[in-house]
């Protein structure tokens, strides 16, 4: 019975420790199940500033699983070339490349997500920063930087045939990598050839941006006159010069001798002028400056290949209908008269030189001026020891001639109407200083020699020959403003001790007067003769000694004029001479399209070219008739 038993409890205990087995192994089987599991997702992606420097704050990523893709919108522009995202994952799941791992991000990346049972899943982060827009704020073309014009929102460039076979764009701004320039793309500072390079013509340059989106467009304005960029921090006045900045793209490469680009150079502006003052056109004076120091350069500034000097000026123009007339009859003066002593002076100029050319000011067009260089005594080429120049400013008894009665201060630089211009180191080292005494003697000798030594003495005070050739000329042009003001009368040295004159001035010429209003000269005039003097002509002031010499005729002075005119009316002087000239401006003022921009910029105060032009050619065949008349009846 005991054995029974004990065998019936040995079955039992077999029996409950193989339950307890079964019950063992079940359990592990559904922990094994849970440690394999398939799920593999990334749960959150983010950049956090404590953990990544230069971050501004913590970014987020936005997760979309159906596409499995992740996008972090950042609101600025932040490193990603290096950087440690943090990511949590579901259960058990590991991550390639690692959480906390340095990417670069700055491209799109792939995660790869493996589940406890080897699933794997990959998804893409990307980062999308705020989009570079690529915007211009400067542009050179060919290395010239073209000024700016910030009504117009266009830049401006002198061409030439030359630059349609290829020209080189740069842009200066942000995020630019290449141009559409008139709608073919190069790359920022790359060379295009474009057809559509032409005076007169305006086209369109689009920034675009690394990924190719465009920016904001700007115009390229194209003339072919030279361009004068002035920028200051100053206003401008009448005294003293205030310092500014010039710089001077060229198209013809005459500057001192082959440049297009005369880049910045610092300067000192003024207006300048009488009446021109009062303009809303001013015009300037120009003298260049050291880096440092606010004295003259000689040198180095040799603009449009005109002269080596520091010293210029911009003439607005602003009184003439026609944009023309100073300049135009500065040239014709240049090619029929000389300075006395040219034989000993080759280079020397009597009048000025100049071409037309258009001007900014900070960033602003101004318009169309003339770029010349200035009467002086390095223009007239007079002694430096012995040389004088006097300037006729405005009218009186002493510029009309009729009297030198006015007291002199030879401590001043003015004298009744006159401005003191230079004067040679000999005179100025002398006591007294400053020196009226040459010019003031020669008007009390005009105005009050007897006519036995008027006329023998009157070849030993002035230059005839010039005084026939300014006489000619004044009056074929009705150059009414010029016949005692606007006029420079100087003495080389004292072994030529005869007074010159050179003309200053000409905006009054060609059928108007100093105020723009038009007039036509009567048969018979002959300005600065005809009229009573002290008074007011019909249109312009009589000279005293003009009169004289036209009435008493000294040392066949008559003659000496008809024989000149001779020469001159088929000449320098002739219609069709002086009418080709004013073509050549209207030409030149209508192809590149800066006349055009002149009337828009100062509506009211220039004539249609076309009209003007004509109404200057009627009245100078009118005039050259009359002087036919009057000349040859001497």
């Amino acid at each position: 019975m005991i054995f029974t038993w004990n065998k019936i409890t040995g079955l039992r205990r077999s029996m409950i420790f193989l339950l307890a087995l079964l019950l063992s192994l079940s359990a592990c089987q559904t922990t094994i199940e849970e440690e394999l599991s398939d799920e593999a997702a990334i749960l959150s992606f983010m950049l956090k500033k404590s953990e990544n420097q230069g971050l501004p704050k913590d970014y987020t990523g936005t997760i979309d699983e159906p596409t499995r893709t992740i996008t972090i919108v950042a609101d600025t522009d932040i490193p990603l070339d290096a950087v440690k995202p943090s990511v949590t994952l579901t259960p058990g799941a590991t991550l390639s490349p690692g959480t906390n791992t340095a990417v670069n991000l700055s491209k799109p990346v792939k995660y790869n997500v493996t589940a406890p049972s080897g699933r794997t899943v990959s998804y893409t982060v990307t980062v999308s920063l705020p989009s570079k827009k690529a915007v211009i704020s400067g542009l050179s073309v060919n290395d010239a930087i073209c000024p700016w014009d910030r009504t117009s929102y266009s830049f401006f460039y002198p061409v030439t045939e030359a630059d349609r076979a290829g020209s080189k764009f740069f842009c200066t701004g942000e995020h630019i990598a290449g141009l559409l320039v008139d709608g073919k793309q190069v790359a920022n500072g790359g060379t295009l050839a474009l057809s559509s390079l032409e005076p007169g013509k305006t086209i369109t340059i689009t920034p675009l941006n690394g990924e190719g989106n465009q920016g904001e467009s700007v115009k390229l304005t194209m003339t072919s006159l030279p361009l004068v960029n002035i920028s200051t921090n100053h206003s401008i006045v009448n005294d003293p010069k205030r310092e500014c900045f010039i710089s001077l793209i060229d198209p013809k490469r005459r500057t001192n001798d082959n440049m297009l680009y005369f880049p910045a150079h610092r300067a000192g502006i003024e207006t300048r002028g009488g009446l021109a003052q009062s303009f809303p056109k001013k015009s300037y004076a120009i003298e260049f400056w050291h880096p440092h120091a606010d004295e003259e350069v000689e040198e180095g500034t040799r603009l449009l290949g005109i002269r080596n000097d520091g010293d210029w000026i911009l003439d607005a123009m602003y009184v003439d209908r026609a944009r023309m007339r100073n300049r135009l009859s500065m040239d014709i003066w240049n090619d029929m008269n000389q300075v006395p002593h040219i034989a000993l002076e080759p280079n020397a100029v009597n009048g000025t030189r100049g071409y037309l050319v258009e001007v900014f000011l900070n960033d602003a067009y101004l318009g169309l001026y003339t770029l010349s260089d200035r009467i002086d005594r390095k223009q007239l080429k007079l002694d430096m020891a012995e040389g004088l120049s006097y300037k006729g400013s405005h009218w009186s008894s002493a510029t009309e001639f009729y009297s030198g009665d006015a007291a002199i201060n030879n401590s001043s630089d003015t004298w009744d109407g006159w401005e003191l211009r230079y004067q040679g180191t000999a005179h100025a080292s002398a006591s007294p200083k400053i020196r009226w005494e040459p010019l003031r003697d020669f008007i009390r000798f005009t105005a009050t020699s007897n006519n036995t030594l008027f006329a023998s003495d009157l070849e030993k005070k002035i230059d005839i020959d010039n005084l026939v050739d300014y006489l000619l000329f004044t009056n074929m042009l009705g150059a009414d403003d010029n016949t005692g003001k606007n006029s420079f009368f100087s003495i080389y040295n004292n072994a030529y001790p005869k007074f010159f004159i050179t003309p200053w001035d000409l905006d009054a010429t060609f059928g108007r007067k100093w105020n723009g209003e038009a007039i036509d000269l009567r048969n018979g005039e002959f300005i600065g003769v005809t009229g009573v003097p002290r008074t007011d002509s019909r249109y312009c002031r009589p000279n005293a000694f003009f009169q004289r010499v036209w009435t008493q005729n000294p040392s066949n002075f008559k003659g000496k004029m008809k024989a000149r005119w001779q020469v001159l009316r088929n000449t320098e002087l002739s219609p069709q001479n002086i009418a080709q000239r004013i073509e050549k401006y209207k030409a030149e003022m209508i192809s590149s399209g800066a006349y055009a921009r002149e009337r828009s910029r100062w509506s009211g105060s220039a004539n249609e070219i076309n009209g003007e032009a004509a109404f200057m050619i009627s009245w100078l065949e009118n005039r050259h008739r009359q002087m036919d008349d009057i000349v040859n009846g001497l």
